[in-house]
């Protein structure tokens, strides 16, 4: 019964609850910087700061129907760019970038499945996770991204030509720590009682999940390169040709063994002692990428016509932006 006094309860022969909506605040502050600056008549400096700090405190309210989790984010993005003029007819633009995000949530509920009378489960964060029919989904969270972006641009004009030519490479990381199955998820139906609030209050579970929590961290860099070129072959008529490469690579788990699958009676060779049928990523025959295979083979032409009459194109222009 230690359970029934943080659920509402009501007089309606039906059963019916009338609950108050939830009590949510929300703190969010921000400033961004912004700087140009002409280094000189042929050069300009870009730079740009956000910052972003959002906050939502739980909401620890004895009716587990109201009570809410916590929500903490943080976002930072760096981001600046250099022009120069080379000559006349050719500049160059060089782009960075640095984007990271912080982000918490913390359950609402601070009671443990051992405080409402429970024995023998185990609850790591030492809270309730979920009671199905009841409430659902209340469990800690912290995830931490980081992206690294830098690219580079040439444009020539020579005679009817716009020549355009760059490279794109982006770095990844993403660690995610959450106690998502670690502590039991618990449901009652009424496949016993014919009511699920009374197979709660029994204690007639109709099913019982648990697991080792969530832990991943990945890290990964994408690539890009592209040529292209516009041709006025008429004042009224433009042709553009160009040619994309951007190879698929997949994210890579940190450390490797943090992914398995299974391959019936195989042995495995970056960990030997692993039980037979269990492989990692750099077993014979297991990719190195999460077990996804990389793409380097991957080249998209374009094509495009434009006149004062009409419009044609084939696929996407290929300028990184």
């Amino acid at each position: 019964m230690a359970l029934e006094k943080h659920l509402p309860t009501t007089n309606n022969p039906l059963g019916l609850v009338y609950v108050p909506g939830m009590v949510l605040d929300n703190d969010t502050r921000e400033f961004t910087i912004k700087n140009d600056l002409y280094a000189s008549p042929k050069s300009r400096i870009s730079f740009r700061v956000f910052f972003q700090n959002f906050s939502r405190p739980a909401d620890y309210d004895p009716d587990y129907l109201v009570q809410h989790e916590s929500w903490l984010a943080r976002q930072q993005n760096y981001g600046g760019s250099w022009t120069y003029n080379i000559g006349a007819n050719v500049v160059n633009n060089f782009v960075f970038g640095y984007n990271r995000e912080n982000s918490a949530t913390l359950t609402g509920v601070k009671q443990s499945w051992a405080d409402l009378g429970a024995v023998g489960v185990p609850t790591p964060t030492e809270n309730i996770e979920d009671i199905g029919g009841v409430f659902c989904c209340d469990f800690n969270l912290a995830m931490d991204r980081h992206t690294f972006n830098v690219a580079d641009t040439v444009s020539m004009t020579k005679g009817r030509h716009l020549i355009v030519a760059g490279v794109n490479v982006l770095q990844n990381y993403a660690l995610e720590h959450a106690s998502w199955l670690a502590d039991p998820l618990m449901t009652f139906n009424g496949s016993v009682s014919g009511s699920f609030y009374s197979d709660l209050l029994l204690g007639y579970l109709s099913q019982f999940e648990q697991g080792g929590g969530e832990y991943n961290q990945y890290h990964g860099r994408e690539w890009s390169a592209f040529g292209q070129d516009t041709i006025r072959l008429k004042p009224n008529l433009t042709l553009t040709l160009g040619i994309r490469w951007e190879p698929w690579t997949p994210l890579y788990p940190i450390p490797a063994a943090h992914s398995t699958t299974f391959s019936q009676g195989v042995q495995s060779t970056v960990y030997p002692n692993a039980p037979t049928g269990l492989v990692y990523p750099g077993d014979p025959g297991i990719p190195t990428g999460d077990f996804w295979p990389q793409y380097k083979d991957d080249f998209t032409p374009c094509y495009g016509q434009h006149s004062a009459r009409s419009l044609t194109l084939s696929t996407s222009p290929l300028i990184i932006t």
